[in-house]
């Protein structure tokens, strides 16, 4: 190999390594998501004084939104949430047919009698995706973990998909902002395409510091 050669290949080198340290990290940030982001009527979890609000679009039958609630969203609770810093919304995103929809269904139905019944169900629905194919199993779910709650109110909600169009509104919003799978995460406006506890802290810490 001629020393001309060996230069270039350096140059070459030198150059991808510099362009990798600009880019990723704006990889990492996202970006502005592209509509309005509508949190009224959704479950929330927090202050509603926090200053940081984030925005969890999920589906319950998504694998890899059961990992991030039994990592990230537990974490987040820990160290934002509980402290007031931080205020999470649940939007449902069903991206993976039917089933989800019905799924989130029983969510939705639950939320309209009590806030707290929901945020225990949810945890529930991720640990449960073996049966979420199954609308009985569901509903089953829903009145087993659902405490403090009228089962004859949830089930006629569930059987007659009373709720239905509050759960096709969340993902219709999710495509206007411009969303395309799941588990997205929105920290005050701005679109992670990273959703490990690293970069959704990241975000938060540029949000309290007015970035």
């Amino acid at each position: 190999m001629n020393t001309q050669r060996l230069t270039l290949i350096t140059v070459a080198l030198a150059l991808v390594i510099i362009a990798g340290i600009f880019l990723i990290p704006r990889l990492q940030q996202g970006g502005e998501i592209s509509g309005e982001l509508d949190l009224t009527r959704q479950p929330s979890l927090g202050s509603e004084q926090a200053p940081v609000k984030i925005a969890l679009f999920e589906d319950f039958r998504c694998p890899h939104c059961a990992t991030f609630t039994e990592t990230v969203f537990q974490q987040l609770k820990r160290e934002y949430v509980d402290d007031g810093k931080v205020e999470v919304f649940y939007l449902n995103f069903p991206v993976l047919g039917p089933e989800s929809e019905t799924v989130a269904l029983a969510g939705e139905c639950v939320y309209q009698q009590s806030e707290s019944a929901f945020w225990d169900l949810k945890e529930v629905l991720f640990r449960s995706q073996d049966d979420l194919d199954n609308s009985r199993r569901v509903l089953e779910l829903a009145e087993t973990y659902s405490p403090g709650i009228d089962q004859q109110t949830l089930r006629t909600c569930f059987e007659r998909k009373e709720l239905v169009d509050e759960v096709r509104r969340d993902a219709a919003m999710a495509r206007k902002l411009g969303l395309t799978g799941t588990p997205s995460v929105v920290v005050n406006g701005e679109r992670l395409t990273n959703v490990n506890f690293a970069s959704v802290q990241r975000a938060i810490d540029r949000a309290l510091a007015g970035e």
